[in-house]
């Protein structure tokens, strides 16, 4: 209410003009006020699904490094067994490799959709600065005009 008893201290203005000037202040703060809130919401959800798509990924390249220490503990025991061993760990070894590839598909599938994220997190927050920008731009002008 402080900028309306201002504006209004200054002579050449008909009350009219004020109130809208007001009016379109009250209107502009709110739409900046909206879309910061909507923002912001943005960022910490996709910082949230970053983090969970993060410990996914650790996740599976946990596995991946389980999986591969299993084919080299396969692989020397292969050695120790003989012939009668080796067609059953060769199974094993096969399976496993299937599973390391099924796993490392899925490790780039949410690197990807992480870097999705990310480049969605970069167009909010560029987005969020362009009102910024025009929301100063409205104050500039708010201030040459009083």
């Amino acid at each position: 209410m402080t900028t309306i008893a201002n504006i209004t201290s200054y002579t050449g203005f008909t009350s009219a003009f004020v109130d809208r000037i007001a009016t379109s202040r009250r209107r502009l703060d709110q739409y900046v006020e909206t879309n910061k809130q909507k923002a912001d919401a943005l960022v910490a959800e996709l910082k949230t699904r970053e983090a969970n798509e993060q410990s996914k990924i650790d996740s599976l390249l946990r596995q991946l490094k389980s999986l591969q220490y299993e084919r080299g503990v396969a692989e020397d025991s292969t050695k120790a067994a003989g012939t009668d061993g080796v067609t059953g760990v060769a199974e094993q070894r096969k399976k496993l490799e299937n599973k390391q590839a099924k796993l490392q598909q899925e490790v780039e599938m949410l690197q990807s959709k992480n870097r999705t994220e990310q480049s969605r997190l970069e167009e909010v927050l560029g987005k969020e600065k362009e009102v910024r920008e025009k929301a100063q731009e409205v104050r500039a002008k708010k201030i040459e005009i009083e």
